[in-house]
């Protein structure tokens, strides 16, 4: 979700103090992302409207897990007459304009987390906006609020590697390939998605349901299996388009 032309520094609450956030232009960061990463705590909010796919990177090999937002990339098909038209809007994009860094101290073992800002973001004002710090230096409503996203995300990260981690020991991943006729008779073959095979899923053993339910894995992994239906909803968007 990033640009080469972010400017991404540590936020400084003396160099940032009078800066503001024009909130109705957070949204345009994902104007054109077809796929934003998810964590676990948003799946049930997500599968409203999205798919939620699996995918992997082409780098690491590594799954992650991603709302599927259109069928091609740079293709946003909630993103309509400049706004989002979705009752929900995922967390990655509503965190905008504020990243997290790593900072590690001299003679530190560990690197900590910095809280970090893109200053050439469309949303960031001088003169209009909510405000991050109230005049006595303290952080406003819409500041705290952000840090929660920041902190949701955070904390869901790596809850939902080890959420992967657990369907991969069990061999529920699938692959998924879409062939597609729109409307126009425009085909489209979609591959590099995965999600989680329903009938593999349904042939685990009480052992096997009972270890995803401990960890609080069962609900997230059907809520993603049957999520994968919203494609259906994604292909209807992109013929309204076409129409």
């Amino acid at each position: 979700m990033s640009s080469t032309n972010n400017n991404i520094v540590a936020l400084n609450p003396e160099h940032h103090r009078n800066i503001r956030i024009k909130s109705e232009l957070i949204e345009q960061h994902g104007s054109q992302l077809h796929l934003v990463p998810a964590v676990l705590s948003e799946f049930i909010k997500l599968a409203v409207h999205y798919p939620i796919v699996i995918t992997k990177n082409s780098q690491t090999g590594q799954f992650m897990c991603s709302a599927m937002l259109g069928l091609s990339q740079g293709e946003n098909l909630f993103w309509q007459a400049d706004k989002w038209n979705a009752v929900y809007v995922p967390l990655q994009v509503r965190r905008q304009p504020f990243f997290v860094g790593q900072e590690k101290e001299e003679g530190a073992d560990q690197a900590r987390f910095v809280l970090c800002i893109d200053e050439n973001s469309p949303a960031i004002s001088q003169t209009e906006g909510q405000a991050l710090f109230d005049d006595a230096g303290e952080e406003t409503e819409f500041f705290k609020n952000s840090r929660s996203i920041i902190s949701e995300i955070l904390q869901g990260e790596p809850l939902t590697r080890d959420f992967l981690t657990h369907l991969e020991r069990l061999d529920l991943i699938e692959a998924i390939s879409l062939d597609i006729t729109l409307a126009n008779q425009q085909q489209m073959k979609i591959n590099g998605l995965y999600t989680i095979s329903q009938d593999k899923l349904a042939d685990l053993d009480a052992e096997q349901l009972k270890q995803l339910q401990t960890k609080g894995y069962l609900g997230p992994a059907y809520c993603l299996a049957h999520s994968v239906a919203q494609i259906y909803a994604l292909i209807d968007r992109k013929n309204q388009q076409l129409t």
